[in-house]
């Protein structure tokens, strides 16, 4: 069962886009990009990273990078690892993975409420 602090946020019907911003660190200025669907791909990315990813504390720095290298690509390659580095905020790209993850754990019990699976041999 999902918490209400890992759920995605739901807009009629459809989670809201996923979102990061990267900040100049200069200007404090941010530059947002988002990304209006997961392709299933990532999703694979991420739950197997996850599964491999321990407490906080620790993870490694290859975990770290593996985390950045995935918000990267879910959001189509428009920025890199580097900037990642330099501009982003930490909570940002941990609320990223978690909502890719939490998108999976929705669809899944919708799919179990719209299209149940019958046991064999207990319906037509």
């Amino acid at each position: 069962m999902m918490s209400a602090m890992t759920a995605p946020i739901i807009r009629r019907g459809h989670p809201l886009p996923l979102l990061i911003t990267l900040y100049d660190p200069i200007t404090n200025e941010g530059t947002d990009f988002i990304r209006s669907y997961v392709p299933w791909g990532i999703l694979k990315k991420a739950i197997r990273m996850l599964k491999n990813v321990g407490k906080p504390e620790d993870m490694t720095d290859e975990d770290i990078d593996s985390i950045a290298a995935l918000v990267v690509e879910a959001f189509g390659d428009r920025f890199t690892v580097a900037d990642l580095d330099k501009k982003s905020d930490v909570g940002e790209m941990m609320t990223v993975i978690k909502n890719i993850v939490s998108r999976a754990e929705v669809t899944m019990e919708q799919q179990k409420i719209e299209n149940p699976t019958l046991p064999p041999g207990t319906g037509k």
